[in-house]
């Protein structure tokens, strides 16, 4: 979705962006998801350096340490 179609998204379906967690450390937003269907990504968190590998389903977070 592009910019504008996912603003306007967001306003037709009332979406609010689910928060992903750092299921080691404290730091309770490593990104915002506001809607996926099927994903896979590593990111790193910025406070624990650690990689985090997020699987994203049928708008179902899961995270887990690598």
């Amino acid at each position: 979705m592009e910019g504008k179609n996912l603003l306007q998204f967001k306003r037709e379906r009332n979406v609010k962006p689910k928060k992903v967690h750092c299921p080691c450390c404290n730091n309770g937003r490593l990104m915002d998801m506001v809607f996926a269907e099927k994903a896979e990504l590593e990111i790193k968190c910025p406070i624990c350096k650690r990689t985090i590998h997020i699987s994203l389903e049928h708008n179902e977070i899961f995270a887990t340490a690598i």
